[in-house]
C-alpha cells in the first residue's frame, strides 16, 4: 500500500481517488465516473465507492490512512466497557457518529466513525 504517487496517465485524478487507481483497487474510468457521480450527489467519494461496491471501506480506510497520513484505528478492537461513554449524551454520539475514548483532566478524547463501524457497534449494544 506504500505506493509513490507521481503524475502520470492519472492527471486530473487527485485524493484517495488516485491513490486507489494507483494501489490497483479501482479502475482510472470507474474512479473518474465515481468522482462525477459523487459530485453530483454531493457525497463524499469513499462513501459514493463503498456504497455502490466498487471498493469495500477497510480499503477506503486503509488507502485514506497512508494518503492523508493519518492513523488507521479498527472500532472492533475497541472494548466498549471501558469507554466513559455515559459523559456524552447519547444524541450527540448519534448526530456526530463520534465515540469518547478517554478522559483526561478537562479533556475527552473522541474518535468519529465511519456508517460501517457505527452499525458494528450498534450491533454490540
Amino acid at each position: 500500500m506504500a505506493t509513490q504517487l507521481n503524475s502520470g496517465p492519472l492527471t486530473g485524478l487527485s485524493g484517495i481517488s488516485r491513490r486507489l487507481v494507483a494501489e490497483g483497487l479501482l479502475g482510472e474510468t470507474d474512479a473518474r465516473k465515481a468522482l462525477e457521480d459523487a459530485s453530483k450527489q454531493k457525497i463524499p467519494i469513499g462513501a459514493w465507492l463503498v456504497e455502490n461496491g466498487l471498493v469495500a471501506s477497510d480499503q477506503i480506510a486503509l488507502a485514506s490512512a497512508f494518503e492523508f497520513g493519518v492513523p488507521l484505528f479498527d472500532v472492533t478492537a475497541l472494548d466498549l466497557a471501558q469507554i466513559p461513554i455515559k459523559l456524552v449524551k447519547e444524541e450527540l454520539i448519534n448526530k456526530h457518529k463520534a465515540l469518547p475514548l478517554f478522559k483526561r483532566g478537562n479533556r475527552l478524547s473522541v474518535l468519529p466513525v465511519t456508517r460501517e463501524q457505527w452499525d458494528f457497534i450498534l450491533g454490540l449494544e
